[in-house]
């Protein structure tokens, strides 16, 4: 995802919530305090096989990210969320970390955007 898509895709969302960038960049932090503890919960999930509880984390990390306009996270979780539902199994850590990958350069790409985001203030 190039520079100029994501500055859009953040720009669209601003105006589609009516939302401040200010604002916005509030709810990116809280959702990446959040995303962080639903991470730790996740991978307890998995390391108990415990399904539900697996899919209900990716399932709040997709929600958050599709309306954060967190397009990689989003599709990542997706694909997550295909894969629980047939199985966990040692793929699942795996699919786990790839997600916490994505979403960390996601958030960075964001922040590094954040002159874009000021001069709408």
């Amino acid at each position: 995802m190039n520079n100029e898509n994501v500055k859009l895709r953040i720009r669209n969302i601003l105006d589609g919530f009516g939302l401040k960038p200010k604002k916005y960049l509030e709810l990116l932090e809280d959702f990446e305090e959040n995303f962080n503890e639903i991470i730790i919960l996740a991978k307890k999930s998995i390391d108990d096989l415990n399904q539900i509880k697996s899919l209900e984390c990716i399932l709040s990390i997709k929600g958050l990210s599709g309306n954060l306009g967190l397009e990689n996270t989003y599709i990542k979780s997706k694909d997550f969320i295909q894969s629980l539902k047939k199985n966990i199994d040692e793929k699942s850590l795996t699919n786990l970390e790839e997600l916490q990958i994505i979403f960390n350069q996601e958030i960075y790409k964001i922040r590094t955007n954040n002159i874009i985001l000021s001069k709408q203030s």
